[in-house]
């Protein structure tokens, strides 16, 4: 599992969005490769991270990737 923070959440076309803190938790069991995305809209500094997380989905096909914004989910900004 790898946490990537701060990331344009429009840049990850590819990715799953996370919808709640139960799908968070599942994803999390699931077997295999994953990325997830903890990002913010507000955040400034994202669109310089986001030719990185695209050449790692390329590098990487057989991982999953899932995001969410730290603004929508309170429970696992924590």
């Amino acid at each position: 599992l790898a946490l990537l923070s701060f990331v344009a959440i429009d840049a990850l076309a590819a990715t799953k969005e996370i919808k709640d803190v139960a799908m968070y938790r599942d994803i999390v069991k699931k077997q295999g490769p994953k990325v997830i995305v903890f990002s913010s809209v507000t955040c400034t500094a994202c669109d310089s991270h986001m030719q990185a997380i695209e050449e790692v989905s390329r590098k990487f096909p057989q991982a999953e990737f899932y995001k969410f914004d730290l603004s929508d989910l309170a429970d696992l900004r924590k």
